[in-house]
């Protein structure tokens, strides 16, 4: 994908380099989608040119069915994490104690999120009752019609407020509008014509034995199971140790201001760092001079009273402290 982005596209710098932590927008990212896109339409071309005149075989029964379990399984993984509200968690103290105006678009929206965790359960039980039913032929078109609403509403909010993951949510949203496709004719009956109406049947592939499809029905339930598994244990787990922490926070919980500019210690822009937020869940977050937000981890030892921080810029570890530093709280 870097050799695609820095050749015909001549991207360079910090655009030219994929970077695990910067969500779905990157550059390189939309290079890559504009690239896939480009050879799907031509391999469709192709395909339909060379079998022209020839019955194509159940291929939309198949397609449908790879696009419906891909698209189940990101709704089970985003509804649980609203279900359980590790997603939009309470604003942090840092967050709190800068100015409004100082706050972006998307860091306002968590904070919105994050005050009314009812809300975003409500959210997170929709797109879960959408991934489930998704996996049961009879439930499809629900699940289907469920999960392009929720999602339309999902990439409208990334778009408008800037949330760096509007590639994914809108490719999410594309998946559901395919399941709706064929469709399509039957919702124009319904609503405009008033003619009998009758559901597509091309779910799953048909042209299959009984055995093949009883074996695909078991395969559907596995995964359907352990996703369920995976994402309730996982993010239960999560939110248990959240919800742990800050019922019992340590003594160096609040706000510091770091004396003499922190050490030279210095934030991702350069600046240096003017004070450290240690939340009760153990999250950190360095303010620099310059007004910037950066997130961090810190290690508490309870029996010595004492934290050790990491901080980390782009997955590298920039440096380690201990409470040995001198702070005075803000």
């Amino acid at each position: 994908m870097q050799s695609v982005g820095i050749h015909p596209f001549h991207l360079t710098g910090p655009a030219a380099n994929l970077h695990v932590h910067s969500g779905s927008d990157s550059a390189l990212r939309w290079m890559g989608i504009l690239v896939m896109l480009a050879i799907g339409l031509v391999s469709g071309l192709l395909w339909s040119f060379v079998e022209r005149g020839h019955a194509s075989g159940d291929l939309l029964g198949w397609l449908r069915l790879v696009v419906r379990i891909t698209l189940a399984v990101a709704l089970l993984r985003y509804g649980f994490i609203k279900v359980f509200p590790i997603q939009f968690p309470t604003p942090p103290l840092a967050v709190l104690n800068e100015p409004v105006g100082d706050a972006s678009p998307t860091m306002l929206l968590w904070s919105l999120y994050g005050i009314r965790p009812g809300f975003v359960m409500f959210l997170g039980w929709t797109e879960v009752i959408a991934g489930l039913a998704l996996f049961f032929r009879r439930t499809a078109l629900l699940g289907s019609i469920l999960a392009v609403i929720v999602m339309a509403n999902v990439a409208l909010l990334d778009v408008t407020f800037n949330v760096p993951v509007k590639l994914y949510s809108l490719s999410l949203l594309v998946m559901g509008v395919v399941l709706l496709t064929p469709e399509f004719g039957s919702f124009l009956n319904f609503f405009f014509t008033g003619r009998a109406v009758i559901a597509g049947q091309s779910w799953s592939p048909v042209a299959l034995g009984v055995a093949t499809q009883r074996l695909l029905l078991s395969i559907e339930l596995l995964v359907m199971i352990l996703a369920c598994w995976q994402f309730t244990s996982g993010t239960y787990a999560v939110w248990n140790m959240k919800r742990r922490t800050s019922r019992n926070p340590s003594s160096f919980t609040g706000g510091w201001r770091l004396q003499s500019g922190g050490r030279g210690l210095v934030g991702a822009d350069g600046s240096h760092i003017v004070s450290i937020f240690f939340e009760s869940n153990t999250d950190t977050y360095f303010r620099a001079a310059s007004g910037t937000l950066s997130r961090s981890r810190a290690i508490y030892d309870r029996a010595h009273q004492r934290i050790r921080i990491l901080y980390e810029v782009r997955g590298m570890l920039m440096f380690a402290v201990d409470s040995s530093t001198r702070t005075t709280s803000s």
